[in-house]
């Protein structure tokens, strides 16, 4: 019978991560991997070279692919065309991915594990895995090598509104985007969250149930405190060219009814029930788990209270969303995204 189990590493903008997964019977297997992956990475030149044709295929494939093309114009001007942020191209994969740069740079960086936390998730007991973290987590190096990150000063530019033209197919995307500094906390960062729920409610229903206009609305949020405070609060939707200018004119109405109004009692309620449902389902998943308990560790809360799932539901309400829209969706943090076909260039020109 096979082993069932799988190691990871990989490197972020500001940190250096290994993650593995296992069943419980092949537990020793990963925390195995789990060593070599720091100790005797493995260098080999037939895998390498498959992952990097694999790899320049894909990029290629994205640089045809209108959406691909469009995401990577978003980045390039809201980061100011800033090295970190800018999607690489397949040129670049084909001449510049070396194995022996990448392998020299991997065992610099993974050479000691001085500075990583490990957290072990799963259905196990304790005792019986004691032996094996101490063989295989407490003997790795652990030498002095520079652990902390570095501010790259990626920093998101606000008030861009651009329109660009590629593709055929007659449909049109729309990015909206709101970012800047944020005054973060754990709760803000959820009451962020739950905002986006709540705009994902109102635009589905207006743009979507009351117009027609589009098949789905995304709302993506996500707030951070590295390498400062920041935020971005997005809104993603496909349409027809034609309806592009009206929806977000609607989009705008509805932010604009919840920083006047607030949120309704039926928004509100839905929302709760949505975040009670999600955390009652997210117990039974240890990637859930693992998430919260890298929270706690990360920001010296007590993992006793990760059950309590129905507290930040309780205590959520329509005021402090309200205040969050008018401080953080304004018009100065606002910047407008729009691809459409190409042939509407040629109609201007």
């Amino acid at each position: 019978m096979g082993k069932t189990a799988s190691v990871k590493s990989y490197i972020n903008f500001y940190e250096e991560l290994i993650s593995g997964e296992s069943s419980t019977r092949d537990f020793e297997t990963m925390l195995k991997m789990t060593h070599l992956s720091f100790t005797s990475p493995n260098k080999d030149e037939a895998a390498f070279s498959v992952f990097k044709d694999r790899r320049v295929s894909a990029y290629k494939n994205n640089e045809l692919n209108p959406y691909s093309y469009f995401r990577k114009k978003i980045a390039v001007k809201m980061t100011d065309n800033h090295l970190r942020a800018t999607p690489v191209e397949s040129k670049q994969v084909k001449e510049e991915l070396d194995l022996d740069k990448a392998y020299d740079f991997y065992k610099k960086r993974f050479a000691s594990a001085k500075g990583f936390t490990f957290f072990i998730v799963g259905n196990f007991e304790l005792d019986a895995i004691k032996p094996y973290v101490e063989t295989y987590l407490a003997s790795l190096p652990s030498g002095n090598i520079k652990q902390k990150s570095k501010d790259i000063k990626l920093r998101y530019t606000q008030g861009n509104n651009e329109t660009f033209y590629k593709g055929q197919e007659d449909k049109a995307e729309v990015h909206l985007r709101y970012t800047g500094e944020f005054d973060f906390s754990i709760r803000k960062k959820d009451l962020l969250s739950a905002l986006s729920h709540v705009i994902r409610l109102r635009l589905y229903e207006e743009l979507r149930e009351n117009r027609g206009g589009v098949y789905g609305v995304r709302v993506p949020s996500y707030a951070s405190e590295i390498p400062y405070n920041w935020y971005r609060h997005s809104i993603d939707f496909t349409t027809s060219p034609d309806d592009v200018e009206e929806l977000i004119k609607a989009v705008h109405a509805e932010l604009d009814k919840i920083k006047k109004e607030g949120v309704t009692e039926t928004d509100l309620h839905k929302v709760k029930e949505a975040l009670r449902l999600s955390g009652k389902e997210g117990l039974d998943y240890n990637s859930y788990w693992s998430m919260k308990l890298k929270e706690a560790y990360r920001y010296d809360l007590d993992p006793s209270s990760i059950p309590d799932f129905n507290a930040f539901a309780d205590e959520l309400n329509s005021d402090e969303l309200q205040e969050l829209a008018k401080e953080y969706l304004t018009e100065a943090n606002y910047s407008q995204f729009i691809l459409l076909p190409e042939k509407y260039q040629e109609a201007t020109d």
